[in-house]
C-alpha cells in the first residue's frame, strides 16, 4: 500500500470514527430527555452506547450538541415549511443522522432528502434501517442498488447514496438520479464533512 492510500485510509477511519462519536453524543441527549428523537435512540442503543460511555461525558459537550441539534432540526423545520415541503434537503457527510425520519414521521408529508456519505457508512446505515421497522416503514417503496462503487438507497423521496467526497465534481449526475431538481429550492447541510475535504 503506497503512502498515499495509506493516508486516505486513516481519513476515512477518522471520518467513521467522528460519526460515532457524534451518534453517541445526539444518543446522550435522547436519554437524558433533551431532545425528542425515537429513531435515534434505536440506531444508538446498541452500537454507540459503549463508545459513548468511553468519552466521560461533560456538560459543555452536551450542551453545545444540543444547540447543534435544536438549531439544526429549526432549520429543516422552518426551510420546509416556507417552502410547502416543495424544498430539497441535501445532507452531506451525513452519517447516521435521523433528521429525514423525524421530519417524516412529524410531517406526514412528502420530503425529498438525500443524504451522502462515504460507501462503507452508508452499508451500515442501510444494515440499520433494514432492521427498524419504525425507520422502514417510513419509506415509500424502497430498494437497494449497488453501481460501481456506489450503494444507494432509495425511496420515493429519500435517498441514501454512498460516496466519496472527495470526487465532488461526479456528484451532481448521481444527485439528478435522486430526482433532485436544480430549479427547486435546496438546502445543503454539511454538519461535520467539511473539516475532512
Amino acid at each position: 500500500m503506497t503512502e498515499r492510500e495509506e493516508s486516505v485510509l486513516r481519513n476515512r477511519k477518522m471520518v467513521q470514527r467522528t460519526n460515532d462519536f457524534a451518534t453517541g453524543w445526539k444518543a446522550a441527549l435522547v436519554n437524558f430527555g433533551w431532545f425528542d428523537d425515537p429513531f435515534l435512540k434505536q440506531i444508538s442503543s446498541q452500537e454507540f452506547q459503549s463508545s459513548f460511555e468511553k468519552q466521560r461525558a461533560t456538560l459543555w459537550i452536551m450542551k453545545v450538541m444540543y444547540q447543534r441539534l435544536v438549531s439544526l432540526n429549526h432549520i429543516l423545520k422552518t426551510f420546509l415549511e416556507e417552502t410547502d415541503y416543495k424544498g430539497q434537503i441535501i445532507s452531506l457527510g451525513a452519517g447516521f443522522d435521523t433528521a429525514y425520519f423525524r421530519l417524516k414521521a412529524s410531517s406526514k408529508k412528502d420530503i425529498k432528502f438525500v443524504e451522502v456519505d462515504l460507501p462503507d457508512l452508508v452499508l451500515r446505515k442501510i444494515a440499520i434501517i433494514e432492521d427498524n421497522h419504525s425507520m422502514k416503514s417510513l419509506l415509500k417503496n424502497y430498494y437497494l442498488a449497488h453501481q460501481v462503487e456506489v450503494p444507494y438507497l432509495k425511496s420515493a423521496d429519500y435517498n441514501l447514496i454512498g460516496f466519496n467526497l472527495e470526487r465532488v465534481t461526479e456528484l451532481m449526475p448521481i444527485l439528478l438520479d435522486c430526482g433532485i431538481a436544480p430549479d427547486q429550492p435546496t438546502l445543503i447541510v454539511t454538519e461535520f464533512v467539511l473539516p475532512y475535504l
